[in-house]
């Protein structure tokens, strides 16, 4: 039997409320100091997995191309995404979608 002496991480959903709002934070606050694009970039990197950037970025184009009234089915053609992935991001959008609305004005 091979023991470790670090102590197994916990999954994210089994931290307390308080918990997870502080990560949270911990995380916008990151993006909040940042200021030049050159740093933004380093810190996306160092962030995500550059198959999440890739999906981010889709996501944000979709919610772009939705917002210029642009058929789904034409969105998922035009980006190699699924349907589904379009109705997503359309159902964000139309049930708030306040931060994609922001950042695309």
């Amino acid at each position: 039997m091979r023991r470790t002496f670090y102590p197994k991480p916990k999954i994210l959903e089994k931290l307390s409320q308080e918990d997870q709002l502080d990560l949270f934070f911990d995380l916008i606050n990151a993006f909040r100091i940042v200021k030049s694009p050159t740093d933004t970039t380093l810190l996306v990197k160092d962030l995500f997995t550059t198959s999440e950037i890739k999906h981010l970025a889709k996501r944000l184009r979709i919610a772009k191309l939705l917002l210029k009234n642009e058929n789904q089915r034409d969105i998922a053609k035009k980006l190699h995404c699924s349907v589904a992935t379009v109705t997503k991001v359309s159902y964000w959008l139309n049930s708030g979608g306040n931060g994609f609305k922001k950042v695309i004005e």
